[in-house]
């Protein structure tokens, strides 16, 4: 009988550059440090202010499209701002580099990693209810997937170190991930990878800021995690539902008082 494949997801930071999620796809792909696994989903944990550029510096969003239609994950992202129902219209044109690649896209729905607070998407982290509700989502995403069945990989190369921190910490409290990785890449192409330069840049240059390939550097990051035993105890349990539960309040006192849980949690 065949061994059945596990399905993997890569679950990522995402801030202006886009290339730090397909550079990272490629990295595990290929890199020799790496796994050398194919993703078949992934997932970008993002705010508002990831957002490529506002709708309203085009036309229509059709000329928005056209404007990064040779970017599939920019336009990705894009279609966010155009709102769910639309998000899937444009599917023919977000995953083409994968298509061609590798035979198959990676899984991708804009809407599972977009951070919102009250229904409204938060534009940044700068305050103690903003770092916990990306906590939340970092952790509900990671142990989502992993109920699944999936491998979870994890990037903190994209967004503000804030979320790289927060997704680290999310790792902690979950069942131990697959991998953690960062990305690095050379001064240069950093300096390019900032959305707002997309449509000066040659094509070329594109290439080297989407898929650095041999110009990146994939750092594997060790995951601790909190003792086993721990974790299946009621205490634990408890922890978990009364910070990550669905339906629980958040107060600006509630990140110092989930702090202290976890540093007692780490002197047991």
């Amino acid at each position: 009988m065949t061994e059945k494949k596990p399905r993997r997801v890569l679950i990522a930071t995402l801030g202006q550059a886009p290339g730090t999620v397909t550079g990272m796809l490629d990295a595990l792909a290929k890199a020799e440090e790496g796994p050398k696994v194919r993703m078949d989903e992934v997932v970008t944990l993002y705010t508002r202010d990831t957002a490529l550029f506002p709708i309203s510096r085009f036309r229509s969003p059709r000329e928005a499209l056209t404007a990064y239609e040779s970017h599939p994950l920019q336009v990705k992202v894009l279609c966010q701002q155009l709102g769910p129902p639309q998000s899937g219209v444009f599917e023919a044109e977000l995953y083409g580099h994968y298509e061609r690649g590798w035979g198959t896209a990676p899984k991708f729905d804009p809407r599972v990693g977009y951070l919102q607070d009250r229904g409204q998407g938060v534009e940044d982290i700068t305050c103690d209810r903003q770092n916990l509700l990306f906590l939340r989502l970092a952790y509900r995403t990671i142990a989502q997937h992993q109920q699944d069945g999936y491998e979870v990989y994890v990037s903190l190369a994209g967004g503000r170190k804030t979320m790289s921190a927060l997704l680290y910490l999310a790792t902690q409290f979950s069942e131990k991930v697959t991998g953690c990785y960062h990305l690095i890449v050379p001064d240069e192409i950093e300096r390019l990878s900032g959305i707002e330069q997309w449509s000066g840049l040659t094509p070329t240059d594109k290439q080297r800021v989407l898929h650095p390939g041999e110009e990146s550097t994939l750092v594997p990051i060790p995951v601790i995690g909190l003792p086993q035993e721990w974790r299946e105890s009621e205490a634990f349990k408890a922890l978990v539902q009364r910070y990550f539960g669905k339906d629980v309040p958040l107060d600006e006192s509630t990140m110092k008082d989930l702090t202290q849980a976890f540093e007692g949690a780490l002197d047991r």
